[in-house]
């Protein structure tokens, strides 16, 4: 369960920041490197936590999740906030 929680944030959070630099890959690679990074440092501040450990299994499925979210950002799915961005441009200027 825990595992699947890390893969689901880390699908939406690739989406969401996908979406939000559009279609360049160069962007689009700068945000799943910067979603690595924060991972590895989530990860890494867990660790100084008394009840908390760091887990290898955790950033691989961080890693997991951004992968499928990189590859949802082809399908209408990864269009989701440009459609709900268009629709509320329409109704604001009503």
């Amino acid at each position: 369960g825990d595992k699947l929680n890390h893969a689901l944030a880390y699908i939406v959070l690739t989406l969401y920041f996908g979406q939000l630099v559009g279609d360049s890959l160069r962007r689009r690679l700068l945000v799943i490197a910067a979603l690595i990074a924060y991972g590895i440092t989530i990860e890494g501040l867990q660790s100084l936590l008394p009840p908390r450990t760091a887990e290898l299994a955790d950033m691989a499925a961080n890693l997991v999740g951004m992968a499928i979210g990189w590859g949802l950002l082809r399908t209408p799915l990864g269009r989701l906030l440009e459609r709900i961005d268009s629709r509320l441009a329409g109704r604001s200027s009503l």
